[in-house]
Order: structure tokens, then sequence, then C-alpha cells
């Protein structure tokens, strides 16, 4: 007999961080600009928000992140690819963390929540109340892309009190959460056993998705009539 192999390593290029910012959201103000030039992507300048509809999200194609190789065998046969999320194990209602410390929203604690195992993975405040809010999302489009969803604005550490705002940044933590690629290779054709041979490699998405502060804005102008000459 003969039989399939597979070989699936995480040895590509990651995508580089993408940056969602608070302002963004209902209500908000700013979000941050890259004006370097040449730009190096990483926000250094508020800007005025851009409209886009709340809550704000941003997808990420990750297949070029992992290699594979497969090969069916001289009974040939098949390759079948899934994508999932893995949720570091005993993290489910645990803190979130950015920035390597635990997030919050509003003042309250944010958790982890499973919403769909091994697809969508939520950041929520006041777990297993009925006041539980979602303040994020990571979800497996099944395609090697991710989404990342914000519906609720971070708290961020840093009290600023001048622009910019927008550059006190929150990264997703290592350790939490990863992308897991599985390929299954079964040999076939009429008369064949359907022997099989499976492999699996993940890409942690922590410094992957960013989400930067929002800050308030007021304008003061002698713009008025002023009174004659007394």
């Amino acid at each position: 007999d003969d039989g399939p192999a597979v070989d699936v390593a995480a040895d590509g290029t990651e995508p580089g961080a993408v940056y969602l910012f608070d302002g963004d959201l209902s209500g908000g103000n700013f979000q941050g600009a890259d004006t370097d030039m040449p730009p190096d992507g990483v926000p250094d300048t508020d800007a005025a928000r851009d409209g886009s509809p709340s809550p704000n999200a941003v997808t990420v194609d990750f297949t070029g992140a992992f290699s594979t190789s497969t090969a069916t065998g001289a009974d040939g046969g098949s390759a079948a690819t899934s994508w999932s999320l893995v949720l570091a194990a005993g993290l489910a209602g645990s803190d979130v963390q950015f920035g390597g410390a635990d997030l919050t929203s509003g003042g309250a604690a944010v958790v982890w929540k499973e919403v769909t195992a091994g697809a969508v993975y939520a950041g929520v405040i006041n777990a297993g109340t009925p006041g539980e809010v979602e303040v994020f999302r990571l979800a497996s489009n099944g395609d090697g892309t991710v989404t990342f969803t914000q519906s609720l604005p971070f708290d961020h550490a840093l009290d600023v009190s001048a622009p910019n705002y927008t550059t006190d940044l929150l990264a997703l933590s290592d350790g939490q959460v990863s992308l897991q690629k599985a390929v299954t290779v079964t040999d076939g054709g009429p008369g064949y056993e359907g022997d099989t041979a499976s492999d699996a490699a993940t890409v942690d998405l922590g410094g992957n998705f960013v989400v930067g502060d929002d800050g308030p804005a007021v304008d003061v102008a002698a713009d008025g009539t002023e009174p004659g000459a007394v």
C-alpha cells in the first residue's frame, strides 16, 4: 500500500498590524492618520473620523502566514482544508488582555466569551447578566481571513490633555487566541481504503489588531461682533 502525506507550517509572513479607533464609533471625534513619508502604517497624528458605520470592522488575510505541502500518494486522492479560531485553554470567562493588561470598557471588565466554537470569540462586559454587551469580536471566515469588529470604545490608560489622542494604542496581547489551519489528505479512487493524513499549524493573533483612543474636541474663536467703542 501507499499512503498520503501532508505538512502544514506557520512559517510564512504574517500581515502587518491593522488599526481601528474608538473615534470611528458612534459619537467619536478622531481616527489616526499616518503622515510619515514614506508611510510606515503606524498612526502618528489625529484626523477627523471618516464616518464609517458603527461598529467598526476590519478583515485581515492570514493565508500567507502558512505553507502547506500535500502528497496523495500512488492511490490518488484529495485534500481538505479547514480554518478555525482557537481560544487558549481556560480563557473563556477570563479577562481579555490588550497592551499587556486587563481590558476595560466604560470601567467594566471585558472577558472572553465563546460565541461559536472554533469560529467566533468575543469580549463582553457584564458577562452572564441581562446587561451583557459585546465590546468586540474576532471571527474566522473559513478562508484564512479573520474579521475584527469593535462595538464599544476601549478604556485607554494614558491621560492625554491635548492631541494626539489616537496614538494611545492598545494591541491584542499574545497567548490568547490563534488562527489554525488544518489539512487532511485522503487517498481515493474505486477500491481504495481511504487512508488519511492530517496536520495543522497555528498563528497567534496577538499584535495583529490594535485600537487607538479617541479624545474631546473644542473650538473657541474670536469671530463674533465686538461692542462699539465707549
